[in-house]
């Protein structure tokens, strides 16, 4: 099958599924991978495409931004209202994604603790400091930092080093940075090694 064939076809694909409540780049991804397409290829093309579907939004709502854009500047309650509502709705979203890269940090380093507590980790595994006398892991707002986000009265450093790499793994993903590091140096992913 020719390029433009295939490329014609997952567009297609793209702008069907684009209104059904699943995701239209999981179908993408999924077709690419049945058709057997390079995944190196076609992973550029998956994100192209979503330019596609951005484009039609600015181009069927150009008037409205147009017109929110415009009341900004001229400081408009309309407009300002708008946009904090826009900032409003995407908080949760943002404030939910934020405190479960935390939470999935504070559980990756309470496995460490508990692996390092059986001897099965005998790494760094010399507490950095203790917190007991400020807040006890034992007492029912310690032990609920605990639960949700890996609080530890005595940190090893194996232990911030896990929770702060995650966090800092899961921030650069967020970011994009890896993709932009792989587009340069066309290195993969690390998590694709």
């Amino acid at each position: 099958m020719s390029l433009i064939v295939t490329a014609v076809l997952l567009g297609i694909l793209e702008g069907l599924t684009e209104f059904l409540p699943v995701s239209s780049t999981g179908h993408l991804i999924l077709a690419t991978k049945f058709f057997g397409y390079d995944d190196d290829q076609w992973a550029v093309f998956n994100i192209v495409i979503q330019l596609g579907a951005i484009l039609a939004v600015v181009v069927l709502y150009w008037r409205t931004i147009w017109a929110v854009v415009e009341g900004l500047l001229r400081g408009e309650q309309a407009a300002i209202r708008f946009v904090v509502n826009l900032l409003v709705a995407f908080m949760p979203a943002a404030v939910i994604g934020v405190l479960l890269m935390v939470f999935a940090a504070g559980l990756l380093a309470d496995s460490v603790e508990n692996l390092q507590q059986l001897g099965w980790l005998p790494v760094l595994e010399q507490p950095m400091w203790h917190s007991a006398r400020l807040l006890s892991e034992n007492s029912a707002f310690g032990d609920v930092l605990h639960s949700f986000f890996g609080y530890s009265d005595a940190p090893t450093p194996l232990q911030l080093l896990v929770y702060v790499g995650y966090l800092a793994i899961a921030a650069l993903t967020y970011l994009g940075v890896w993709e932009r590091i792989r587009a340069r140096t066309g290195r993969p992913h690390p998590a694709a090694r």
